[in-house]
């Protein structure tokens, strides 16, 4: 996908340090009163032109129930959805597919996987998770933050992810284990010829004996 110049990065980071507090309340989730994640989300890609977003979707941000995780991954989204009022992707989104792509990003783009690692609120109070999000975001709709190239953009994602970091600490556990699989492997087949070789001398010393 060729991606376009998008807005100051500083702009962003910006708007998600300046999110309202009362957006970062709990979500309603069964009979509880709280923000309605699917009627914000739903708004903001109307916003951006989507004239009709996914319906069942929307309506699967209001769970009967929801554990700490996921409420904070709705909490999260609701930051996302945040993010996408800014004024430059309203202004833009008559141009490009930015509407469709905010939808896809919200529906399927490691929300779930951010939300497991961060809480939301660090996406608004701590400066390098602002930053990965509105990187991802960015990312998301095809376009690279002002004044940057597409390596230079991916580079810094990825040195700041914390999904990122999190699959490469999972690399790193997974040859960990690998190689300890492997060094208790050789121990055992070492520990197996030692023993193979300590019952063939114990019979030539038993058939040398019999002989005398």
């Amino acid at each position: 996908m060729s991606l376009r110049p998008g807005p100051l990065l500083q702009q962003l980071t910006r708007r998600l340090a300046e999110m309202p507090p009362d957006l970062l309340a709990e979500p309603a989730v069964g009979s509880a009163k709280g923000i309605e994640t699917g009627a914000v989300v739903g708004d903001v890609l109307r916003g951006l032109g989507l004239l009709n977003p996914d319906a069942r979707w929307l309506a699967s941000l209001h769970p009967a129930s929801a554990d700490r995780q996921q409420r904070n991954q709705l909490r999260v989204m609701l930051t996302a959805a945040w993010l996408l009022a800014d004024p430059w992707f309203r202004a833009h989104a008559h141009t490009s597919s930015i509407a469709a792509d905010a939808q896809n990003w919200l529906y399927g783009g490691g929300i779930a996987e951010l939300a497991a690692l961060t809480t939301a609120n660090a996406f608004v109070t701590d400066d390098d998770r602002r930053e990965e999000l509105a990187r991802l975001c960015l990312k998301a709709l095809g376009c690279v933050p002002h004044g940057e190239q597409a390596a230079q953009a991916q580079d810094r994602l990825e040195a700041i992810s914390s999904v990122e970091r999190q699959r490469v600490v999972a690399a790193s556990r997974r040859v960990q284990e690998e190689a300890r699989k492997r060094r208790e492997a050789e121990e055992a087949r070492e520990l197996k010829v030692r023993e193979e070789m300590a019952r063939k001398a114990a019979e030539a010393a038993a058939a040398k004996g019999s002989r005398e």
